[in-house]
């Protein structure tokens, strides 16, 4: 989700959006997948290796984070 007036999260936004698509198709609504495809799509996008994160993945970079807060 990307807040009002904030051009720079759009990019990585519908970026994301588009990535889910992959796995949505034409399927409008949620309540159509399993839960294990949920998790599947979940797993590949959190794994996905991003520029805006210097090519690492949300995973790595939460994990980073997390080791450094604790």
């Amino acid at each position: 989700c990307c807040h009002p007036y904030t051009a720079c999260e759009r990019g990585t936004n519908e970026n994301s959006n588009k990535m889910i698509r992959r796995f949505s198709l034409k399927v409008l609504t949620l309540e159509k997948f399993l839960k294990k495809e949920i998790k599947a799509a979940e797993t590949w996008l959190n794994n996905y290796p991003r520029e805006i994160l210097r090519f690492k993945s949300a995973d790595i970079v939460f994990n980073e984070w997390r080791q450094f807060v604790i």
